[in-house]
């Protein structure tokens, strides 16, 4: 449904139906996941990442592991 990268274009991160967010990192191709509360149908990355869905919030990630 959605996606984006990190600011240095080392990881990206994709929004599914499910209402996962999906952090993959092209270095080192480490995956891990993020339940958000709704399907993400816009995705941002900077210092955090930002999610926004169809229930009118947004939410904030801080990346963890090998992403970011």
């Amino acid at each position: 449904m959605s996606i984006s990268h990190s600011p240095d274009g080392v990881n990206i991160v994709a929004g599914f139906l499910d209402c996962s967010l999906i952090t993959f990192n092209l270095d080192t191709k480490v995956k891990s996941k993020i339940n958000h509360s709704t399907i993400p149908y816009a995705l941002a990355w900077g210092s955090h990442i930002v999610a926004g869905g169809n229930d009118g919030k947004i939410a904030f990630y801080e990346p963890t592991g090998d992403c970011f």
